[in-house]
């Protein structure tokens, strides 16, 4: 052998050395990433839901089997119910007199069709739909107030639609006694001026007390009417996200996605608060459908909206678990759940999104200190299977970290190598198709030691 050919012999060792370290290391990143995707599936099963639905008992059209009937034909199992609390409004020119000299409009309402009557349809409901679940809620309208007056023709009644869904309350009680202006059982009357958050601090106050769950309903609508010569004015009220704390979180679909959900936006901000030990807990994000009936608002169905819930996949005897109102709950209190706003020719799916940190999967609403590597997974399909273009906005902290744009089904994988000691993050996706297709997934936070 040529002794000028050893050196090259060893250059070509070495490559090869080079070659096989690097196939070994992307081997062990696959099986890492298959292995923690295959983690998620066996522990958590994805189930889709309504939020946000009224039936005959307020402003809908269809009895709460009705309902049902129809939530399953679009394949949704579970649908939580939120009927307005109550509908009715007082007005007296003469406020000292307001009890004897006044005018009072009452439209249909839970406390007015009776809240036991409305839990018994449900719970009727769920037996003769058991591969369902319905859970009874209430969108309540806690506080309103007037200026001007009637007679020279300047009335306006603010705040009437500046809204809070309340769910999960068991009891008829509980409903009887929200604090509300309507109901006389707020701290507060319709004649002394506006009263800032107060109202909805304390009815999530009351909410929280009785095992409830709060979020703010359409936070970003303006909305202005005329009634009998009344003007009816609530302007947007994204910032009691900021103003007002305890409750569980907000609809980011159809009103809540602009001034709120956007990167650096509203709950970007929140969740700083949080971050920064400023807020108790973290505020999470739904979708609402708000249905009264088919083809309302432009042709709305009663699945263009949902709330896409992650459900434990086996019970503690490790048993197959079944869909609950318990554990639904439970995933809307800590956040294992996105944001979907689809069309009824498709809707774009969150196949998997997870976050690996040192090798242990997170899912949405997941928390862990840790000093290793954050690696972020997602996977998104079309449920037609056709390819759709899509945009995902990783956004870590409140900020952008990554921007990814292609076609489903979209694969992403990468490492987050930018991690500062001593902060909590948080990661969360905005994941945009052709409009109005869209998610928002909840936060992942991750304390970097």
């Amino acid at each position: 052998m040529n002794a000028g050919s050893k050196p090259q012999i060893r250059a070509d060792k070495y490559k090869l050395r080079q070659k096989n370290t690097l196939f070994v290391f992307f081997v062990a990143v696959i099986f890492s990433a298959v292995s923690a995707a295959a983690q998620v599936s066996q522990n958590y099963q994805r189930v889709p839901g309504i939020i946000h639905v009224h039936t005959k008992a307020s402003g809908g059209i269809f009895s709460v089997e009705e309902i049902a009937k129809r939530a399953k034909s679009k394949g949704i199992k579970i649908v939580i119910l939120t009927d307005s609390a109550m509908r009715k409004a007082q007005y007296s020119p003469l406020p000292f007199l307001r009890s004897i000299i006044n005018k009072t409009v009452e439209l249909n309402s839970v406390l007015k069709y009776g809240p036991g009557k409305y839990l018994k349809e449900i719970e009727t409901a769920n037996k003769s739909n058991p591969d369902m679940v319905i859970i009874p809620g209430v969108e309540v309208s806690p506080f309103y107030y007037w200026e001007g007056n009637y007679f020279r023709k300047n009335l306006v009644m603010h705040n009437w639609h500046k809204n809070i869904l309340v769910i999960g309350l068991d009891k008829s009680s509980d409903y009887k006694y929200l604090p509300m202006v309507s109901n006389g059982k707020s701290r507060f009357n319709q004649y002394q001026g506006d009263k800032g958050s107060a109202p909805y601090q304390d009815l999530i106050d009351y909410v929280n007390e009785k095992g409830g769950l709060c979020f703010w309903s359409a936070p970003e609508v303006k909305t202005e009417t005329t009634y009998a010569g009344i003007k009816l004015l609530t302007l947007s009220y994204y910032e009691e996200l900021l103003h007002t704390s305890g409750y569980t979180g907000f609809a980011a679909f159809f009103e809540g996605y602009r001034k709120i959900g956007e990167p650096a936006g509203v709950w970007d901000e929140v969740l700083m608060e949080y971050c920064k030990g400023k807020r108790g807990k973290p505020v999470w994000t739904i979708g609402e459908i708000d249905y009264h009936y088919e083809g309302e608002a432009g042709g709305k169905t009663i699945d263009e909206v949902q709330t896409v819930f992650y459900l434990p996949n086996v019970a503690q005897d490790f048993s197959p678990a079944k869909i609950s109102r318990q554990s639904i709950l439970n995933a809307l209190r800590s956040g294992k759940m996105y944001a979907l706003w689809k069309t009824k020719e498709y809707g774009l799916i969150l196949d998997k999104f997870f976050i690996d940190v040192d090798g242990k999967p997170l899912i949405m609403g997941d928390e862990i200190t840790s000093s290793g590597r954050v690696k972020i997974y997602c996977n998104i399909i079309s449920s037609d299977g056709k390819a759709k273009s899509v945009k995902v906005k990783v956004i870590k902290s409140g900020s952008i970290l990554k921007i990814f744009e292609g076609f489903t089904p979209m694969n992403v994988r990468f490492q987050d190598s930018n991690l500062e000691k001593g902060r909590k993050i948080y990661y969360r996706l905005d994941i945009e198709g052709k409009y109005p297709h869209r998610i928002f997934t909840n936060p992942v936070f991750v304390n970097i030691k």
